[in-house]
């Protein structure tokens, strides 16, 4: 059949390259072109990713620099702070020993050795002392004023109770009441120790010569009128005329023998 073709349509048949041969030549470019534009895209995205991973490895770095350097200021700031307290602690210790040493030592008063002072008022006196920037001389001196003063005041209370019991003793001596034919009220004194040795013995006369209640004459009056009940009763206390003397004398010693109304 093919030998039956005319000549000149081989001369029309498409040579190497061409015509049909060429139509196939022209399928493979286009795979080609495909092929290398996926190529492309793979590398264009492996870069697009590697990219992202280099910005967030710098994104990681910068962060973990800023957290350095926020780190680095906070301790900064703790390192400063501490420099701070270590110095205003330093500064108030050299101020407190520049106050003790400029303040004034107390450790040699010197009290009377017949005065004594409990420990807490000397540390008040101290105090006082410091708080108003006294001298330890002028604290002496106030010391000093301070103890005549009440040597004074003491002295004057013991005086008014030795005028106040001479006149308790007085007014007994001078009691009608109690005095004898003679004036003398030894033997009613008598009697009265005579109740009181009774009634508690050396403790209730302790306590009279304590308390200064035995020449009271109200007490003695008291004890002279018990004595003498008692003696109604016909209680034995012991001792006669003379022994009752030496009681009276003991309960009495103040008082003159046989003193009279006067």
């Amino acid at each position: 059949m093919h030998d039956l073709l005319p000549w000149y349509l081989t001369y029309f048949a498409p040579q190497d390259g061409d015509g049909g041969n060429g139509g196939g030549g022209s399928s493979d470019d286009g795979g080609d072109e495909e092929a290398e534009a996926d190529d492309k895209k793979a590398d264009d995205d492996k870069k697009a990713d590697d990219k992202k991973a280099d910005d967030k490895k710098a994104d990681d770095k910068k962060a973990d620099d800023d957290k350095k350097a926020d780190d680095k200021k906070a301790d900064d700031k703790k390192a400063d702070d501490k420099k701070a307290d270590d110095d205003k602690k330093a500064d108030d210790d050299k101020k407190a020993d520049d106050k003790k040493a400029d303040e004034p030592d107390y450790s040699n008063l010197e009290l009377p050795k017949d005065v004594q002072v409990a420990e807490e008022n000397m540390t008040a006196l101290h105090e006082f002392g410091r708080k108003h920037g006294l001298p330890a001389d002028a604290v002496q001196d106030a010391v000093n004023l301070h103890v005549d003063v009440m040597r004074q005041y003491d002295e004057h209370l013991q005086d008014q109770w030795t005028e106040r019991k001479a006149g308790w003793e007085k007014e007994i001596t001078s009691d009608k009441d109690l005095q004898d034919d003679d004036g003398k009220v030894d033997a009613a004194l008598a009697v009265a120790m005579s109740a009181v040795e009774a009634l508690g013995g050396d403790k209730l006369k302790e306590a009279l010569d304590i308390t200064g209640a035995g020449s009271h004459p109200a007490v003695v009056r008291a004890f002279h009128l018990l004595g003498t009940r008692m003696a109604d009763d016909k209680l034995v206390f012991g001792g006669g005329a003379n022994d009752a003397r030496t009681r009276a004398q003991r309960m009495y010693p103040s008082m003159k023998s046989g003193a009279a109304a006067g």
